[in-house]
């Protein structure tokens, strides 16, 4: 994940609120659910609603950026496991 100056200059402005996480998942696989079918991918979820104190701009971004990637070197028939554990 790269950062410009511009985006770095935001970082200092973010506004942090309690978001889902699990919903912020959902958002970003039905996004890339056109490229999880033509790859015929299958996605395990194990996540259960969690609140994350975040941008929820920035956390979505973040996520995006993760989970297309995974779907993106994924091969074919692949399962992405999507979950969360605890720090």
């Amino acid at each position: 994940l790269t950062f410009t100056a511009f985006d770095l200059d935001a970082v200092s402005q973010m506004r942090r609120v309690r978001c889902d996480l699990s919903d912020v998942v959902h958002r970003v696989l039905d996004d890339l659910g056109y490229q999880i079918i033509a790859k015929r991918i299958r996605i395990q979820e194990k996540s259960r609603k969690v609140n994350v104190l975040s941008d929820p701009v920035f956390l979505e971004r973040i996520l995006e950026n993760v989970l297309s990637n995974a779907v993106k070197y994924s091969r074919e028939h692949s399962v992405i496991r999507v979950g969360r554990s605890a720090c």
